[in-house]
C-alpha cells in the first residue's frame, strides 16, 4: 500500500509540472544514524554536462545491515549550486555527506526507481540489486550553467529499516563539471606518471612463491600498460618486476605446497611475453625511466638513515642489465618521513627524475635533474560518503578540478582505478608528457613531512636474511653475486604490508639453509710430536651435509712464544666426502704447547665446537747447539781482534819512549825522594 501512495504522489506531481520536488536533506525523511545500504557507482554518462545532456547512472545498492529492508526506492539528487573556486572545491571535498542541501527527483520514469514491489517488498539481507537512473540536464534543474562551472549530483537510497519509519538510508554524491569553452580547453592538461611495479614472487631458487602476476599482466598491469602506451605519459619500471616477467614468459614454476608448471605455451606465459613486448617498444620513446631494483621504500630507508639499503638497491640491477642504461626515477611516496636530506641521502642513485608528494602539480628543473610534484588526492575521488573512490568518482573530481584550477595536473597512476580514470578522460582533456609542462622558478621546494609507517620488524628480518644469504654463500664458498641484495631490495616494495613483507621474504629464501656448520666436523689427535722444523701433520675435516663446503682451520697457541702454527689454507669438501689437510708447526723452544683447533669459513666464520691438541717440539736441543757454537765464533773471533788492537796501542807507546830518551836527558818529575 505504501509503494502505490508513493507511485501516485508521483504522478500527481508530474501531471502538475512538478517533476522537480525540492526536499532538502533529512525533511521530511529522517536520515539513518549509520548508512544501511552500501550504494557503487559503475558508470556516469556523459563526463561533462552540456544543455542537451542526459545524465545516466548505473549502479549496485547492497543491503549490509544484517537485517531484510522494505520498500527501498533509488533517486538522483543534485545541488543547483555551482562550484566555481578551487576553495570551494576544497571545502566541497571535505564537507559532510549532508552538505550542501540539494533536492531529489521524484519522477518516476527514470530519475525514482522503486526495487521492491507488492510481490516481493522486502529487500533481504545481503541482497544486491542493481539501478539506472537517468534525467536530461533540463529535469536537473540545471540548464542555465556556465562552461567550466561545477555540479554536485547524487544517488539517494530511501526505505524502511526493520524497526523504523521511511527514512534515508544511504547516499553516494560524485563532481560533474561543464563542457569547457575552447580557452579552458586549451589549459585542460594532464601528464601521466605510470608505475610498473608489483609486489615480488620470485623466489632465490627460481620458482614463483604464487600466481598473482598472472593476474596483473591481464587486469591492473595491462591497464596501466594501455595509459603507458598514451603518448604524454611518463612511465617509471620497476628492474625486478620486468625480470620476472621475462621468467614468466618463457615458462614457470610455482612452488609452495601444491608445485605447478607454467609450459612457455600457457596464456599466462603468453600474455607475460606480450606485455613485455609491448614495454620493449617503449625505449625508444625517451619516456622510459627504471626505478633502483624492486623499487624498494626509500623513503623508509632515508628516514632510518639506512645507507645500506641504498647502496644495495643500486648493486642489485647489474651492468650487463637491458634495463641499466635508462635513466634512473625515485619516486618518493607518502610511506615515511621525508627528512631535509633526503633528496642528498639518496644521491649516489644518481637520480634524473624525483617524483614527490606535494602540494600543487609542478615541475621544477635544477642541476641536470627534474623533480615533479603532485597532488596525491588528485584521482582519490568523492566527496564522500565512502565508498568513493569508483572510476565515475575519480573522473569528475579530476575534471573538476583541472577546470576550476585552470592549470595542468601531473597524474600518478599506479591502481587499476587511477588507470581506468585517465583512460575514460574525455578528449578535451590533453595527455602531454612532463616534459612539455611550464617550468615552476626557484629551486627544488623543501619534501613534505608525512608520518612514517613502523616498519623495524621488516628491517630486523631483512638484515637477519642478508647475513643468513652471505654466511651460506661464504660456507659452500660460492659468491652470493646479487643474490642477496636483490630479494631484500624486493622485500621493501610498498606493494606490500608488513605481514605479507615478512612472509614472503621467509618464503622467498626458504631453499638457503641457516650456514650452522652442523654436520662438518674436524678430526685431530689429541698430541703430536715435532722432531724438526719440516714436520707436517694431519688433521681430517668430515662433510656428512648434502652440500659442499669450503672451509680452513685455525690453530690458536697457548704459549705463542714457543710454539705457533699457520691457519691452513681453504679446502672444498665435496658432500657426503673427507679432506685432510696438513699445518707445519713453527718452534723457537723444545717443550709442550696446547692449540685450540677451529674450523671457520674463509670469512673466519667458527663452524662447530674447537678441538684441543698439545705439539711436543724435541729438536730445540741441537739447533741450540748450533746456535751456540756459532756465537762461540763469533766471540773468539772479536777476542782476536780485540789482542791485536791492544798489543798494537802497546808497541806505540814503547816507541815513542825510546825516541825521547835519545835526544836528551828526562826530567824527574815525580814525588819520590832522591837517592
Amino acid at each position: 500500500m505504501r509503494k502505490v501512495l508513493s507511485v501516485l504522489l508521483a504522478a500527481c506531481l508530474s501531471l502538475a509540472g512538478l517533476i522537480l520536488l525540492e526536499v532538502p536533506l533529512g525533511a521530511p525523511l529522517a536520515h539513518a544514524a549509520n548508512p544501511s545500504v552500501r550504494i557503487d557507482l559503475d558508470e556516469v554518462t556523459p563526463d561533462s554536462l552540456d544543455a542537451k545532456a542526459t545524465v545516466t547512472v548505473r549502479g549496485t545498492i547492497t543491503n549490509t545491515t544484517g537485517k531484510p529492508l522494505k520498500w527501498l526506492s533509488v533517486a538522483l539528487w543534485r545541488s543547483r549550486y555551482p562550484i566555481a573556486t578551487p576553495g570551494d572545491l576544497q571545502y566541497l571535498l571535505s564537507s559532510p555527506e549532508g552538505v550542501p542541501v540539494g533536492a531529489r527527483l521524484t519522477n518516476p520514469d527514470g530519475g525514482f526507481v522503486n526495487l521492491n514491489s507488492d510481490a516481493k517488498p522486502e529487500f533481504k539481507a545481503g541482497e544486491k540489486a542493481g539501478f539506472t537512473l537517468h534525467a536530461t540536464v533540463e529535469q536537473l534543474g540545471l540548464a542555465d550553467g556556465a562552461p567550466g562551472a561545477v555540479h554536485l549530483l547524487g544517488v539517494h537510497v530511501i526505505g524502511y529499516p526493520p524497526d523504523g519509519d521511511n527514512q534515508l538510508l544511504a547516499r553516494s554524491r560524485f563532481l560533474m563539471p561543464w563542457t569547457p569553452d575552447q580557452a579552458r580547453k586549451d589549459s585542460a592538461r594532464v601528464s601521466p606518471l605510470v608505475l610498473l611495479s608489483s609486489a615480488p614472487s620470485l623466489a632465490m631458487d627460481g620458482t614463483f612463491t604464487d600466481d598473482h602476476l598472472a593476474g596483473e599482466l591481464t587486469g591492473r598491469l595491462e591497464t596501466l600498460m594501455e595509459v603507458a602506451e598514451k603518448p604524454g605519459a611518463t612511465i617509471l619500471i620497476d628492474p625486478a618486476l620486468y625480470d620476472e616477467v621475462q621468467r614468466m614468459s618463457r615458462g614457470y614454476r610455482i612452488g609452495g605446497t601444491s608445485p605447478q608448471e607454467v609450459a612457455a605455451t600457457d596464456p599466462r606465459a603468453l600474455a607475460a611475453a606480450d606485455w613485455l613486448g609491448r614495454l620493449d617498444a617503449l625505449r625508444t620513446s625517451g619516456r622510459l625511466y627504471r626505478t633502483p631494483f624492486g623499487n624498494p621504500n626509500l623513503t623508509l630507508a632515508a628516514a632510518q638513515k639506512r645507507g645500506d639499503i641504498v647502496h644495495r638497491s643500486k648493486v642489485a640491477l647489474p651492468s650487463t642489465h637491458s634495463l641499466a642504461s635508462l635513466p634512473v626515477a625515485v619516486w618518493l611516496a607518502d610511506q615515511g618521513t621525508l627528512p631535509r636530506s633526503v633528496r642528498t641521502f639518496l644521491a649516489p642513485l644518481a637520480p634524473s627524475l624525483w617524483i614527490e608528494p606535494g602540494s600543487r602539480s609542478a615541475v621544477y628543473r635544477a642541476e641536470g635533474a627534474t623533480l615533479l610534484t603532485y597532488q596525491p588526492a588528485v584521482t582519490s575521488g568523492g566527496p564522500g560518503p565512502a565508498p568513493s573512490e569508483s572510476v565515475p568518482q575519480r573522473r569528475g573530481r579530476l575534471l573538476s578540478q583541472m577546470l576550476i584550477e585552470g592549470e595542468p595536473i601531473i597524474l600518478p597512476v599506479t591502481s587499476a582505478a587511477e588507470a581506468a580514470t585517465v583512460l575514460q578522460l574525455p578528449a578535451w582533456a590533453t595527455s602531454v608528457p612532463h616534459t612539455d609542462l611550464p617550468r615552476a622558478t626557484g629551486p627544488f621546494p623543501e619534501p613534505r613531512p608525512v608520518v612514517p609507517a613502523p616498519r623495524s620488524a621488516l628491517l630486523r628480518d631483512i638484515d637477519a636474511t642478508w647475513k643468513r644469504i652471505q654466511n651460506w654463500h661464504d660456507l659452500i664458498g660460492t659468491p652470493a653475486t646479487n643474490a642477496s641484495n636483490q630479494v631484500v631490495s624486493r622485500a621493501l616494495n610498498p606493494a606490500m604490508g608488513l605481514p605479507s613483507a615478512r612472509s614472503w621474504l621467509a618464503e622467498a629464501t626458504s631453499s638457503v639453509p641457516r650456514a650452522s656448520g652442523h654436520g662438518v666436523t674436524l678430526s685431530i689427535a689429541s698430541s703430536f710430536v715435532m722432531s724438526d722444523r719440516s714436520t707436517r701433520l694431519p688433521v681430517t675435516i668430515t662433510n656428512s651435509t648434502d652440500h659442499p663446503v669450503r672451509v680452513k682451520v685455525v690453530m690458536t697457541s697457548d704459549n705463542p712464544g714457543r710454539i705457533t702454527i699457520p691457519e691452513t689454507a681453504p679446502v672444498t669438501v665435496p658432500a657426503g666426502q673427507s679432506a685432510t689437510v696438513t699445518f707445519a708447526p713453527r718452534a723457537t723452544t723444545n717443550g709442550v704447547v696446547g692449540f685450540s683447533a677451529q674450523l671457520v669459513t674463509e670469512a673466519n666464520r667458527p663452524l662447530g665446537p674447537s678441538k684441543r691438541f698439545s705439539v711436543n717440539a724435541t729438536n730445540f736441543g741441537q739447533v741450540g747447539w748450533i746456535i751456540i757454537i756459532a756465537s762461540g765464533v763469533v766471540l773468539l773471533g772479536g777476542t782476536a781482534i780485540r789482542i791485536r788492537q791492544v798489543q798494537r796501542e802497546r808497541a806505540a807507546v814503547g816507541a815513542s819512549r825510546r825516541s825521547t830518551a835519545v835526544e836528551g836527558p828526562q826530567t824527574d818529575n815525580t814525588s819520590r825522594p832522591h837517592p
